[in-house]
């Protein structure tokens, strides 16, 4: 490396407020957002299975199986469930996971912005609102008698909750802070843009 460049990096990195030693970091930091981008891709991939899987049991118990209705409406509903609770809640952890990560290598700047705060509580609060949200939904399915009312009533909640306590938060904090994205340089600007990819398929999922 020359002698110019080793000067570049250093006054970049004096501007940044880092310091030089910023740059032992940086091969790190590529190598980690590349690792949570292969599970990214890996979780995603495999939620998209499980949907189209769950779209053909939906054709079954509706057009193939009517006999066995009471049994597939009860079947049919935990099935669902557990494929929710992988997409939604193990899906925005390890996507979460290293946003958190990037807060807390960050930290002297982790307080710098209301919206940073606001993201880390919400990371801490998404696990009870998604139990209490379970919850409610389990009770109104179990006291429903129909199956087209219990998918209804389902689906209802889950989109109003997939678009109160996660879409519009995160639309906020990916769009309305964007000017503020530039301290964090390129490497975290895509991950933020990962993350609005997110809100793109929760939309479409939801």
């Amino acid at each position: 490396m020359s002698v110019n460049c080793i000067k570049c990096m250093d006054i970049f990195s004096s501007n940044l407020g880092f310091g030089s030693f910023l740059f032992s970091f940086v091969p790190f930091f590529i190598h980690l957002c590349f690792f949570c981008f292969i599970f990214y891709l890996f979780f995603l991939f495999v939620s998209v299975v499980k949907f189209i899987f769950i779209v053909l049991f939906f054709f079954l118990a509706f057009f193939i199986l009517p006999f066995f209705f009471i049994f597939l409406n009860f079947f049919f509903f935990f099935f669902l469930i557990f494929f929710l609770l992988d997409f939604s809640i193990l899906h925005l952890f390890l996507h979460s996971a290293y946003f958190f990560l990037r807060d807390f290598l960050y930290f002297p700047f982790f307080f710098l912005h209301l919206h940073e705060f606001l993201h880390f509580l919400d990371i801490l609060l998404f696990p009870f609102l998604t139990f209490f949200f379970f919850m409610t939904v389990f009770v109104i399915f179990m006291a429903s008698s129909f199956f087209i009312l219990n998918l209804f009533v389902f689906f209802s909640f889950l989109d109003f909750f997939f678009m109160i306590f996660f879409v519009f938060p995160f639309f906020l904090h990916d769009f309305l802070y964007f000017p503020f994205l530039h301290h964090y340089g390129f490497l975290l600007l895509h991950l933020d843009f990962l993350r609005s990819l997110d809100i793109l398929l929760f939309l479409f999922f939801s």
